[in-house]
């Protein structure tokens, strides 16, 4: 009944962004327990990634809002005004060794929500055993 857009993009900087998205996301695990969501088997740290991730979780996120802005249109804007609204923003991150998964789940109240693979398990192999399946379940709520 409704469309779900989906947006696919790589970021540019990953080469230098990733291994210090690694090292921030090493540290906080090493020293925070993380939470219980929608993990299995796997960390999920805080939502406060973007005081703990330093300058490379800023550098993904001005991203991913270049992203979100090229893809939404405020009908009811006035041209010249200034924006009618201003994104908020969670950031976290899973660390899912072998066996581990996330539940389906939904992000009620997000126009967008977005994920980035800092490393996808698979080491520059093509051995597909090493890596997971990602599926989309469409949850529309009032």
């Amino acid at each position: 009944m409704f469309e779900t857009p989906v947006v696919v993009s790589r970021l540019a900087q990953a080469a230098q962004i990733n291994p210090r998205l690694l090292e921030a996301i090493r540290a906080r695990r090493a020293e925070n327990p993380g939470i219980a969501r929608s993990n299995i088997l796997g960390w999920h740290s805080d939502t406060e990634m973007l005081q703990w991730g330093g300058s490379a979780a800023a550098d993904l996120l001005q991203h991913m809002v270049r992203l979100c802005d090229l893809q939404t249109s405020d009908t009811g804007a006035i041209e010249g005004a200034p924006p009618r609204f201003v994104w908020g923003f969670e950031m976290w991150a899973n660390v899912s060794p072998p066996n581990a998964s996330n539940q389906s789940h939904a992000h009620p109240g997000a126009i967008w929500s977005a994920v980035y693979y800092v490393d996808d398990g698979y080491a520059g192999s093509k051995e597909r055993t090493l890596g997971g399946n990602w599926f989309f379940t469409i949850r529309v709520f009032p």
